[in-house]
């Protein structure tokens, strides 16, 4: 699963956060946001959850234009998507973390962005 991770360099290991797109997907201000987890000492993923479909599922900034030829691709691909693999998904992540010298294990911090 292609999944943005960010952390400090330095001073760990951080706790860790799953943040997770909402539906237009992975875009610059959702790594952004992990971004600024980042550099205030959190072990950021931000996974795309829609790997799913393919590598393709990176979408253009009109994805949230109403009617737009990219928030109609992303929709067919949202649609498509259930909740028993995203929650498999999120435990592959949790356990992901658990394993990097980088991350706090154990307890992990979470966050949903919607």
């Amino acid at each position: 699963m292609e999944t943005f991770i960010c952390h400090p360099e330095r001073g760990g290991p951080f706790p860790p956060v799953l943040l997770l797109m909402d539906a237009p997907g992975i875009r610059e201000e959702l790594r952004d946001m992990a971004r600024r987890l980042g550099t205030v000492g959190y072990y950021v993923m931000l996974p795309n959850l829609y790997y799913r479909a393919g590598r393709d599922t990176m979408y253009g900034p009109d994805v949230l234009e109403k009617g737009s030829a990219e928030q109609a691709r992303m929709r067919a691909v949202r649609t498509r998507m259930t909740i028993p693999p995203v929650m498999d998904d999120v435990a592959a992540m949790i356990a992901f973390a658990d394993s990097q010298a980088a991350a706090k294990p154990g307890r992990s911090a979470r966050m949903a962005i919607a």
